[in-house]
């Protein structure tokens, strides 16, 4: 199976690449050409969108002026569908990464639940999801708060380990193994449609960041503070996504999820390994 992944110098897209012994184009996923000579000249059998615009160092990023606005509509919403319209043509399958952070608040939230986006980031998502929602052709993965034993910034315990104010309220997380192999076993499936591909149980930042402190830092500190507080100061400008998605749908696929803590623990250790 020849693989085909876009989204350049992203973590995910070599995370993918590497698993599926692909290749990581180099187009930008704005050129009409660019994308169109990447998918015809490598002729893959499987497609896997990695590119996304998230911002630097967050989604607030995304909406800071019009010139941001319009490249994160353009990659998050409009590029998709340039993408698969590519991979019709040539005969690919699809697979586009997508994001679960598409509501506030919210437990257990299945692939039917109509999103509320509580950011500018998020709405581009949904919106890219509009574009390919009911083909046959294509796979979505909705995924949430990506973690492994890197130190890939992009990682949410390297991330949240930055902060020195942090919030605490259950969250869905994917470990990027985990992801990897529900990826696999989707296409394995010739499944089609929207998953929620994350592990499974809620965990709060004040779980992460004391198995941060217990296992990797022992004088790691942090203060818990609240969303409100967060937007009163000016840490944030844009509201995040605090839920659980359902991974039922998935699992009725055949492949179960590990829990999020299991994976968490075992991410730690690798961590601390490096260090």
């Amino acid at each position: 199976m020849k693989v085909l992944v876009f989204g350049r110098n992203g973590w995910l897209a070599h995370k993918f690449a590497d698993a599926f012994d692909g290749e990581v184009s180099q187009a930008d996923v704005t050129s009409v050409q660019q994308v169109t000579d990447a998918i015809y000249s490598a002729a893959p059998d499987v497609v896997i969108n990695a590119a996304a615009k998230v911002g630097s160092p967050n989604i607030d990023w995304c909406a800071k002026n019009s010139v941001n606005m319009r490249m994160t509509r353009y990659v998050n919403s409009i590029s998709p569908a340039l993408i698969q319209g590519c991979c019709r043509l040539t005969g690919a399958r699809l697979v586009h990464l997508s994001s679960g952070c598409l509501w506030e608040f919210g437990e257990n939230l299945t692939e039917e639940e109509p999103p509320e986006p509580p950011s500018f980031y998020s709405r581009t998502k949904v919106d890219g999801e509009s574009m390919l929602e009911g083909s046959k052709d294509a796979i979505i993965l909705r995924i949430r708060m990506p973690f492994d034993d890197s130190d890939s910034h992009r990682s949410i315990i390297n991330k949240l380990a930055r902060y020195k104010k942090v919030i605490s309220l259950p969250n869905s997380l994917t470990y990027i193994p985990d992801l990897i192999g529900a990826t696999k076993h989707l296409l394995h499936k010739d499944a089609s449609g929207i998953f929620n591909v994350v592990n499974t149980g809620g965990v709060t930042g004040e779980q992460i960041l004391d198995l941060y402190r217990r296992h990797v830092d022992n004088n790691h500190e942090y203060e818990l503070v609240t969303m409100d507080y967060l937007l009163e100061n000016g840490l944030c400008t844009e509201g995040r996504s605090n839920c659980t998605l359902s991974g039922d749908k998935l699992a009725a696929t055949g492949y179960q999820m590990p829990p999020a803590m299991q994976r968490l623990e075992e991410a730690m250790k690798g961590i601390w390994a490096m260090s």
